[in-house]
């Protein structure tokens, strides 16, 4: 359950629409509170705060109708300015540094400020009356919209900005070099348990792995996460030795062996699903736990600007330094041993 919680964590921020959403859904909370808190207030607030807005109806109507109408043909085109700028990026540097652009949160931001703001509008909009007798004006709330057409400027010019220095050749190359650096302590820990000398007891051969029990996969794809704690207890409480036959960033098919376990009857059926639940199979890799998913990130950009389409070698010698440097990162790390041991 904690891996697929996980997964799902995973998916939820490398897409494009659920900050946007929630950032929709909060808008739209916001909107509804406000008209609200406005209804007790009443409009005595205003005339003593010369510097808020303090239209009647008609105004509050038109203000948050152009704001709304504005703000959706802004929305409009950042959509199309992010769509060239992927497609651009895939066609130039491979289509492996598009997660970079989808999971990032400035992107994502503005795309959500954009769509919160207009439906913020709707929202306030709707709750406009100029029937004399029942004349309502929620004039916080419009307020706040004109507050929210200013920020929505402001990551406007912060959306141009990023956009322009992310599909950089330098910026690229170092952030998907940054995230492999990042992401050390997790793929090589510094510390992971006490070196430890098995003298009695030596490994199965390789005949006792082939009539060990097989753990296949019930999908087809990617590693992209391994509970080595829970298998760990696993293999504790029921006294399984376990071998690995495929790590994150492996493919497997439907059927492919995930991880052996001896003794054979060592469990049953139970034991089988739950040594699978420790693994996380999906359709796509991810750097969690993938040491090679950045590495090769950095290989395809470099095989892109040597292609004769592009011929960048300079962008490829970019691409060079930083692995370099993440090669070196690894070097002063102790590799994990291949074998672990309990108590």
């Amino acid at each position: 359950m904690k891996l697929h919680l996980i997964k799902l964590r995973d998916k939820l921020s490398d897409s494009f629409w659920f900050v946007p959403a929630v950032m929709a859904l909060l808008a739209g909370g916001a909107a509804l509170g406000l008209v609200a808190i406005d209804g007790k207030l009443g409009n005595d607030w205003v005339e003593d705060h010369g510097w808020v807005w303090a239209g009647g109806p008609d105004g509050g109507r038109a203000v948050m109708t152009t704001v709304a109408g504005s703000l959706i043909t802004v929305t409009s085109i950042v959509f199309s300015l992010t769509l060239t700028t992927l497609a651009q990026t895939a066609s130039h540097f491979g289509s492996g540094v598009l997660r970079n652009f989808t999971s990032d949160r400035g992107v994502q931001v503005t795309l959500g400020t954009f769509i919160a703001t207009f439906i913020y509008c709707l929202l306030v909009m709707r709750s406009i009356r100029s029937v004399e007798e029942s004349s309502f004006v929620p004039h916080l709330a419009v307020n706040m919209g004109l507050v929210l057409t200013l920020a929505s400027l402001a990551v406007l010019i912060y959306f141009i900005h990023h956009i322009s220095q992310s599909i950089q050749a330098e910026n690229l190359i170092a952030n998907v070099a940054g995230e492999f650096l990042k992401s050390m302590p997790e793929l090589f820990p510094a510390r992971l348990g006490e070196p430890h000398e098995i003298e009695d007891a030596a490994p199965p051969s390789a005949e006792h792995w082939e009539r060990a029990q097989l753990v296949a996969s019930l999908d087809s794809g990617y590693i992209q996460r391994v509970d080595e704690k829970q298998l760990m207890r696993l293999a504790e409480e029921h006294d399984l030795l376990l071998r690995m036959d495929s790590r994150p960033g492996d493919f497997v098919a439907d059927g492919a062996p995930l991880l052996k376990a001896l003794p054979v009857s060592g469990g049953g059926e139970e034991v089988e699903s739950l040594l699978r639940d420790c693994l996380v199979v999906g359709r796509h890799r991810t750097p969690h736990q993938d040491a090679l998913y950045a590495v090769q990130q950095l290989a395809e950009i470099a095989a892109h600007a040597l292609s004769p389409g592009i011929n960048e070698p300079f962008t490829a010698l970019k691409c060079i330094d930083w692995l370099g440097a993440c090669l070196r990162e690894v070097a002063g790390r102790d590799l994990p041993a291949a074998m672990r041991y309990d108590g």
